[in-house]
């Protein structure tokens, strides 16, 4: 009885250290290492309401991340981290979220240079476009119809200036 009670306190000192921290898996191991030892639902009751709304944040953070939607991940970051999800567990979702801001400026720059239709500001919007993965297939074949477009006006205005 008393290796029970052991256990018990054990188990219970574990899941409030790791539901302090903020750490979702950790802490989901240790609920349920807890409930098989037999702690009172009543004494994890707090952890597990907080555990579950961890776990759909962090559900509604993977989701953002797996649309590759820049404002729903920046939204679901700030989510999470209102939940007191432990910091470092959103590193990657971060750097998603940079990544995602970075193909993002990529677009605005290209849609940019097909307006102002400059053959060099084009070279490099779609250069950028390309360093950044962007996956806008619509936008990257316009701008390169409109570099090509550019590039062989350019050549005849400048073998009609050739032949006078």
């Amino acid at each position: 009885l008393i290796e029970a009670a052991e256990v018990q306190l054990k188990c219970l000192i574990e899941v409030i250290e790791s539901h302090g921290q903020g750490d979702v898996p950790v802490t989901r191991r240790r609920l349920k290492a807890a409930t098989v030892a037999g702690v009172k639902d009543v004494e994890l009751d707090h952890m597990r309401r907080d555990f579950v709304q961890w776990d759909s944040r962090m559900r509604d953070l993977e989701l953002a991340v797996a649309l590759a939607r820049t404002e729903e991940v920046r939204m679901a970051i700030s989510h999470a981290e209102d939940v007191k999800i432990q910091p470092q567990q959103l590193l990657w979702a971060k750097q998603v979220l940079r990544a995602l801001e970075l193909r993002d400026r990529a677009s605005g720059r290209l849609q940019e240079a097909v307006v102002a239709r400059n053959i060099e500001g084009l070279r490099k919007a779609l250069k950028h476009a390309a360093d950044t993965n962007l996956q806008d297939r619509a936008l990257i074949l316009q701008a390169s119809a409109e570099l090509h477009h550019l590039q062989q006006s350019r050549l005849g205005i400048q073998e009609a200036l050739a032949d006078h």
